[in-house]
């Protein structure tokens, strides 16, 4: 497997992705957060067993407090209650819902309306669990096919990241305010 320099994989994924656009998340904080040991992750796929477990980096109705981009490899996703199944590659993205507590906290007080489910582009508002642990549940299984290079961010780490970012702009306006005084 080719191993993928955080500074090579920035464009474009990172505009097209809303919790990691530049107005949200700048792009020296990405570089810093993919430059993490554990975010760019090599998953080896086992001809004798295509359904072993390290092949699922999702599975339906199980938590996930993490987001997967795929670099290179294919996986399989089945979605829907009629299993539906195809065949997603590079730059294809899962878990998007994880890393966003704006969506988790609001979705966690809708009701499930189908204008709501409608709107905010899920099959199903049971993909959050209850009150004070809220995590993401995915309404599908995504599955290794081939060798993966993938990047994985959990919640935590995108979290921390927003922080220092947050941090950073802070200090620096505070120095631009004290500058110009």
């Amino acid at each position: 497997m080719l191993y993928h320099h955080p500074n090579s994989i920035i464009p474009p994924w990172h505009v097209a992705v809303p919790p990691f656009s530049p107005s949200i998340l700048p792009e020296k904080f990405l570089l810093r957060l993919l430059r993490h040991r554990d975010v760019i992750c090599e998953l080896k796929f086992d001809e004798e067993n295509k359904k072993a477990p390290h092949h699922y980096l999702y599975q339906r109705n199980k938590a996930a407090d993490y987001f997967i981009l795929i670099l290179q490899g294919k996986v399989e996703v089945e979605a829907c209650q009629e299993n539906m199944k195809f065949e997603n590659g590079p730059f294809s993205y899962f878990g998007i819902m994880a890393l966003d507590t704006r969506t988790l906290n609001s979705l966690s007080r809708l009701n499930t309306s189908s204008a709501h489910e409608h709107h905010l582009g899920v099959r199903s508002l049971n993909q959050i669990l209850p009150a004070s642990n809220i995590q993401y549940l995915a309404d599908y299984t995504v599955r290794a096919l081939s060798d993966l290079t993938y990047i994985k961010i959990t919640w935590n780490q995108y979290q921390n990241c927003l922080l220092a970012s947050q941090m950073e702009t802070t200090v620096d306006g505070e120095r631009s305010v004290a500058s110009i005084a």
